[in-house]
Parts: structure tokens; C-alpha cells; sequence
């Protein structure tokens, strides 16, 4: 009878062994189950964003996701940096506008403490550098943004177009192939509107024509995410303003000149 008991006590014993051990193993795998985002470019870095899982960021003009084996389905995605067809800039040509870049911050905040829909409208004459800036903007703070996706607002065709793009990340081939373009805005609406999706970005970029469309009907109606407009007519399309005025600082200007050129003493007279 002793024996009986002693053994029903070393079962009892490993069943809680193995509870505890099953219990921990869960455990473990839920701490590293979440899915890194990796994207393929140059001068790739690891950056940490929010106290979220850390994000890999790869080259402005390149783009990917990468996601784990036990990812759910209805897992919200990040996509990072996604500049597609954005003008390429190289960023080492890019200097000054430090003003500008600071009041952007100030209104778009990036720091997470906004508590709705931040909208900023670049303004200014065509070449003032409005797109350099709001690429620059992008680049700078690119680890504060889920998803940053630049669309092209020169026509209303061309940004539908841009808002394909979006959705060939979001839906599948097979499932993309059968919506229009309206079902396709929709859907991306319905991605940048989910309430565990906030911290997005997207700049609609040379909107110069708003006797052409709407603006207003692409811009996502949610209480969150931050959009960045670039527009010749700013006091035509809502938002806080920037103006962005041509180069004024001799120093800037010799400094530009200089990177340029690729001559270091520009600024000197040689």
C-alpha cells in the first residue's frame, strides 16, 4: 500500500514537472514570437521603435516584410520605409532647412504623443524643395513610423496607382486582380484605419491642382496617423502649414554649392 501511494505521489510529481516545464516553454515562444520586419537596402540598421519589437531599417527606396512561421492572419503588418517611386534623393546632397525640419517635428510630433490625426501641408513654389524635405522628414524619423508610404497626388490617376502600390503589400496577387480601383482605396482605408494601426505615415506629395480632385477623398478619415501634403496652393488644402521658402542663408546656399560640387573650400572662395 505504501509502495501503491509513493508512486501515485512520483506521478503526481512529474505530471507538475512537466505542467511547469510546458508552462515555461509557452512562455518563451510568446516572448519571441514576434516577427521581425526586415527590409532590403543599403546601410541597414537595427533601431527599436516605442518599446515595440525591434524593426530593421533598410534603404529609403526599398522595401519588404519578412514575418515569422507562426504569424496569425489578422496580425496588423509593418512595412517600415516604403518610398517606391519617390524622386531619388541622394541624402547626402540634402542640407539645411534645420528650421523647417523642427517645425515639422513640432506639428507632426513623432515622439508618440499625439492623440489624433496630425496633418502638415509643405508649401511653396515648384523647385522650392518640398519634396526633398518631406523625403528628408521621412528619413529622419523613419524609426518613429510603423509604415511611412509616399504616394504621387500630381493626378488623381497617378494616385490610385499609388495606392495599388500599397495594397500589393497588403492583399494578395489573386485577390488584388479581382477589385477596382475604389474597392483597392477602401481596403487601404480599412488597413490605415484599424485601431492597432496607428503610428503610420504618409505623404501625398505635389498636389497642385485641387480644381482636378478631391484631396480629402484619399485621405484616410481615422483619428489617427500623420500625413504629410506638398502643395504649391497650401490655402487651398487643410492642415498646419510650412512654408517653404528658397534658400536666403549665404551659408546654406555656399554649403549646397559645395556638396555639390564635391569641393571642400567653396565656402572659403577656392
Amino acid at each position: 500500500m505504501a509502495e501503491a501511494v509513493a508512486a501515485v505521489g512520483q506521478t503526481t510529481q512529474h505530471v507538475d514537472n512537466g505542467e511547469r516545464i510546458l508552462g515555461e516553454l509557452t512562455r518563451l515562444r510568446l516572448a519571441n514570437d514576434q516577427p521581425p520586419l526586415a527590409q532590403r537596402g543599403h546601410n541597414i540598421a537595427s533601431v527599436s521603435a516605442h518599446g515595440r519589437s525591434n524593426l530593421v531599417a533598410g534603404d529609403v527606396y526599398n522595401y519588404g516584410v519578412l514575418f515569422g512561421p507562426n504569424q496569425e492572419p489578422d496580425e496588423i503588418k509593418a512595412f517600415g520605409l516604403c518610398l517606391g517611386s519617390a524622386p531619388l534623393i541622394d541624402a547626402d546632397n540634402f542640407v539645411g532647412r534645420a528650421a523647417e525640419l523642427d517645425q515639422m517635428k513640432r506639428i507632426l510630433r513623432p515622439d508618440g504623443t499625439a492623440t489624433e490625426q496630425q496633418r502638415l501641408v509643405l508649401g511653396g513654389m515648384g523647385g522650392v524643395g518640398k519634396t526633398q524635405l518631406a523625403i528628408a522628414y521621412a528619413r529622419l524619423y523613419q524609426a518613429r513610423y510603423t509604415s511611412v508610404f509616399w504616394l504621387d497626388a500630381t493626378t488623381e490617376l497617378n494616385l490610385k496607382q499609388s495606392f495599388r502600390s500599397i495594397a500589393r503589400r497588403l492583399l494578395k496577387s489573386t485577390e488584388l486582380e479581382k477589385l477596382d480601383d475604389e474597392q483597392i482605396i477602401h481596403r487601404a482605408h480599412d488597413w490605415l484605419s484599424d485601431t492597432r494601426n496607428t503610428e503610420w505615415l504618409l505623404i501625398f506629395d505635389n498636389y497642385d491642382d485641387p480644381d482636378q480632385f478631391a484631396i480629402n477623398d484619399y485621405v484616410p478619415n481615422t483619428a489617427h496617423g500623420s500625413i504629410i501634403m506638398t502643395t504649391r496652393l497650401p490655402d487651398l488644402v487643410s492642415g498646419q502649414q510650412v512654408r517653404v521658402q528658397p534658400m536666403r542663408s549665404l551659408d546654406e546656399s555656399l554649403e549646397i554649392l559645395q556638396t555639390r560640387a564635391r569641393r571642400d573650400h567653396v565656402k572659403n572662395g577656392k
